[in-house]
């Protein structure tokens, strides 16, 4: 059908060739994605390559070929520098990438120009901080990290008449500790939008877990210190759902914070494992379909890493243990998503102003077909003897 299609000259309409290739993208035909999108990068006016070039790299990236994924997505910043996607495809690859590789894409990247002031100049810095630190440009790194830090300080300073200093913060305020695909993200949002709370960098730092070797004075100063014309400090915090699962990062936590408050978000366990099977297979690829892959993690039983990541109470109490029940809040997020109540108590453990407390956003919500009653009533029997 594809040759047919092509044949008739189909392909040589841009639209058609855009969700042509995006089909085949989703439906998984990554060899045969990558090549309508070379095919549609020769016909398609200049400003319309850059789509193509980000399909294909997305099919690489799923193809775990994750260099040839950052060279095209470089292609395609080249091509157009204000092409949001092709960043977010280069914010995650450098863990996946050797130190030469993230020093080549660095270097290609350097002289891509978004519009100043735009969200893809941010992203741009983003990004390049993370390759230069993947590719051991520690230097570059740090600086880009305090440009963008101090840059992004002076203009919210400037808006609440307030000041923007350079010294660094001792700790974050806060941090929302996991758990993955329990609405960390929302509830991140939420934080970030409140008058008195100030983004840091990323949201995920994921210093305690991946980047701890490059020192607490990179991480501090990953944190905006911005402070009211009453000398007020803004409060400021991350969230590295991540760091829940690995004790070695707990214990840097313990070791690095003396004050810091800690939040730990819950959900269904039977929902979670689906939301998180969908999760991988969109990340990373995954051959077995749901009910396939659910009846052999039930079948390992307690050897499952998958659903013992979805089973919380260990991991909880392990937390509360080394930080004390005092700086820890756990709290499930259906009731964030449904009680403003909940909300308000959020901020009340975090010391911020409960005024004009809103909604909190639906934010990575995922959409995906109903599994099967079998398949969610043997996920419910297996929480339930664990």
């Amino acid at each position: 059908m594809a040759r047919e299609s092509n044949e008739d000259g189909l392909l040589h309409e841009p639209r058609f060739a855009y969700f042509y290739s995006s089909s085949l993208l989703a439906l998984e035909d990554y060899d045969a994605a990558i090549e309508a999108c070379v095919s549609a990068a020769d016909i398609v006016n200049q400003n319309f390559r850059c789509v193509f070039f980000t399909i294909q790299a997305m099919a690489y990236r799923s193809k775990k070929m994750f260099f040839k994924a950052g060279k095209l997505a470089v292609e395609s910043l080249k091509n157009n520098a204000n092409y949001p996607a092709a960043y977010w495809i280069l914010k995650f690859l450098p863990n996946h990438l050797n130190p030469a590789q993230c020093a080549k894409l660095y270097l290609a990247l350097k002289d891509v120009s978004p519009k100043s002031n735009s969200n893809e100049a941010e992203l741009l810095q983003t990004v390049l901080i993370e390759l230069a630190f993947g590719g051991e440009l520690l230097g570059e790194g740090e600086s880009r990290t305090r440009q963008l830090v101090q840059g992004s300080a002076d203009k919210i300073a400037a808006k609440i008449n307030g000041v923007s200093r350079s010294e660094l913060i001792d700790e974050p305020d806060f941090i929302i500790l996991g758990m993955p695909k329990c609405g960390t993200t929302s509830l991140f949002s939420f934080l970030m939008s409140r008058p008195d709370v100030v983004r840091p960098i990323t949201k995920e730092m994921g210093y305690f877990s991946k980047y701890y070797s490059r020192g607490s004075e990179w991480y501090r100063s990953s944190f905006p210190h911005i402070c009211t014309a009453d000398g007020v400090r803004l409060k400021t915090g991350e969230a590295s759902p991540g760091y829940i699962y690995s004790s070695s990062a707990l214990d840097r936590i313990v070791a690095d914070t003396s004050r810091t408050k800690f939040i730990i978000m819950t959900r269904d366990p039977v929902q979670r494992a689906v939301s998180s099977y969908y999760h991988v297979k969109k990340m990373h690829g995954q051959n077995l379909d749901i009910e396939s892959f659910m009846a052999r993690e039930i079948a390992l039983g307690s050897s499952s890493a998958f659903l013992q990541k979805c089973n919380f109470s260990h991991y909880i109490k392990e937390a509360v243990s080394r930080f004390g029940e005092a700086r820890v809040m756990v709290i499930d997020s259906e009731s964030l998503f449904s009680d403003s109540s909940q909300l308000r108590s959020v901020l009340d453990f975090l010391g911020l102003n409960t005024n004009n407390i809103g909604k909190l956003p639906h934010s990575n919500k995922g959409h995906y077909q109903k599994p099967s009653d079998k398949m969610l009533g043997d996920l419910q029997a297996y929480f339930a003897s664990e």
